[in-house]
């Protein structure tokens, strides 16, 4: 079983947003917190003991101060490439991966995903035989992705090289995803 003090988190806010129109990470979870609030939250709570956030060359620093930033100056170059500059920075020997818009996660999903990882290289949560989020990675995979060549790899072909462990979960908040400001109205009231 992987102990929540042996885990890191990569947060992934570092995309233009231009679906939603405004920067992910600072939409309003509760009338309390943001996105990136809430995720910080969670996995602080659950023990994790690195948290980073992977941001664009934009993201104003007032709107969270708290934990390890790292700035991806090409989000062009997309998720692969914001993910491979924060895995360079982990300290850990497992790595939690949770998109900005993902925004659903709870310790009780961390700890199982922690408690199912066994002999694998990475788990998913995966709800009706579908892949979600948060994804927790061992120290092959974030070797492999800290260390490659290229900055715009297929995580999903980077990934088939490696032992995959599916957790089946019974609710769909593992495949929720808040892109477009009709998607976040859709969970959040306020929206």
């Amino acid at each position: 079983m992987v102990q929540a003090n042996t885990t890191a988190c990569i947060v992934l806010t570092a995309g233009l947003s231009t679906r939603m129109g405004k920067c992910k990470s600072t939409l309003m979870w509760d009338k309390n917190q943001t996105f990136l609030q809430k995720i910080y939250a969670e996995y602080t709570s659950f023990g994790c003991s690195q948290i980073i956030t992977v941001v664009n060359k934009n993201f104003h620093k007032q709107h969270f101060s708290t934990g390890q930033i790292v700035v991806n100056p090409s989000p062009e170059k997309e998720r692969f490439y914001s993910l491979k500059l924060g895995l360079q920075k982990v300290q850990q020997p497992f790595c939690f991966l949770q998109p900005i818009d993902q925004p659903f996660i709870e310790q009780n999903l961390l700890q199982k995903l922690c408690a199912s990882m066994g002999n694998s290289d990475y788990i998913v949560p995966c709800f009706e035989k579908r892949g979600g989020h948060p994804i927790l990675f061992g120290q092959k995979v974030i070797d492999r992705i800290a260390n490659s060549p290229q900055d715009d790899e297929n995580l999903r072909e980077v990934l088939r090289a490696f032992t995959r462990k599916n957790l089946q979960v019974d609710c769909d908040h593992v495949l929720r995803n808040i892109d477009t400001p009709r998607e976040y109205g859709r969970y959040f009231s306020w929206g």
